[in-house]
C-alpha cells in the first residue's frame, strides 16, 4: 500500500495532534490504564485505516499457508500468533486446516476484535506466555510486524523461547517490514 505525499502530511498531523492530547491526559491523570485503553482503540484505529482492510492482509500472508502444510509434520498440533494484531493470520489459519490455532497480543482491544470475530486469542505480554508455556508444544509459531518493535537483546530471549517451545520439527515464521524504511 502507498500513500502521496499529502496522505503521509496528514498522517503526520494526526498523529502529532493524537500525541499532544495523549501527553495532556498523562499529565492529567498519571498515566492511568484509561489512557491505556485509548492508546489501544487508537493503535486498532490507526491499523484499520493505514495498514489495509483485512481481506488485503489475509491475501498477503496466504503464501505461508503452503509453506506451514508442507512443513509442519502435524496440522493438529498447536499454532501460536504472538502479536496477532487483528486477526487475519490466525483467521486464515482456521480456514485452511490448522484448528488448534492461537493468537496472543497485548493490546485488549486488538484481542477483543479477534474474539468478537469468533477467534482464538487472549491478552497477555508474548514475553510472559512464552515463559509460561510448556516444552515442545507448538507445532508452529509466528509472529508478523512484531520483532522490529524488540530491542535485540530481549529479540535474542524471543527465539530462545520460541525454539524452546516449538516441537521436535515445529516451526518458527518472522515476518516484518524492510528495516530501510
Amino acid at each position: 500500500m502507498t500513500h502521496s505525499n499529502k496522505e503521509i502530511s496528514e498522517l503526520r498531523e494526526e498523529l502529532s495532534s493524537l500525541k499532544k492530547r495523549l501527553d495532556k491526559l498523562e499529565s492529567q491523570n498519571g498515566g492511568s490504564s484509561e489512557n491505556d485503553l485509548f492508546f489501544e482503540e487508537f493503535y486498532l484505529a490507526f491499523e484499520n485505516k493505514y495498514r489495509g482492510e483485512k481481506s488485503e492482509i489475509k491475501e498477503r500472508t496466504r503464501p505461508y499457508i503452503d509453506i506451514y502444510r508442507d512443513l509442519i509434520k502435524d496440522p493438529k498440533r498447536p499454532v501460536l500468533d504472538l502479536g496477532c494484531g487483528r486477526g487475519e493470520w490466525i483467521e486464515l489459519l482456521s480456514e485452511n486446516g490448522f484448528p488448534n490455532t492461537h493468537g496472543i497480543d497485548g493490546n485488549s482491544v486488538m484481542v477483543k476484535s479477534c474474539v468478537d470475530s469468533g477467534l482464538n486469542a487472549s491478552q497477555a505480554d508474548i514475553f510472559d506466555y512464552l515463559a509460561t508455556a510448556p516444552n515442545d508444544t507448538y507445532g508452529a509459531i509466528s509472529a508478523m510486524h512484531v520483532i522490529e518493535h524488540i530491542p535485540f537483546k530481549k529479540l535474542i530471549s524471543l527465539f530462545q523461547e520460541v525454539y524452546r517451545c516449538l516441537a521436535p520439527g515445529g516451526i518458527a515464521l518472522f515476518e516484518t517490514p524492510n528495516p530501510r524504511n
